[in-house]
């Protein structure tokens, strides 16, 4: 599959679809860890650490909660390619 069929098959994903997707269980599937990490303790640490740094970007953009979690979540994604 090239880029150009997983981009067919994303724009095939209608909104109400999407909003209906389990998308950490679909990813588990692959990705176990999706699933067990929610039982480690002290997660909330990171978790209001992860929320300031969103809310911190966003307000020195100028973008939407979701466009800041997004490039966030992005710039974490080129991090893990560029290590590993």
């Amino acid at each position: 599959m090239n880029e150009q069929d997983i981009q067919k098959l994303i724009d095939t994903v209608d909104e109400k679809t999407n909003e209906k997707t389990d998308w950490n269980k679909v990813w588990a599937k692959k990705y176990p860890i999706l699933e067990t990490y929610r039982t480690f303790e002290g997660l909330n640490k990171y978790e209001e650490n992860l929320e300031a740094l969103v809310v911190l970007f966003q307000k020195e953009y100028g973008l939407s909660k979701t466009d800041a979690f997004l490039a966030i979540k992005d710039i974490l994604a080129r991090i893990y390619k560029e290590k590993h």
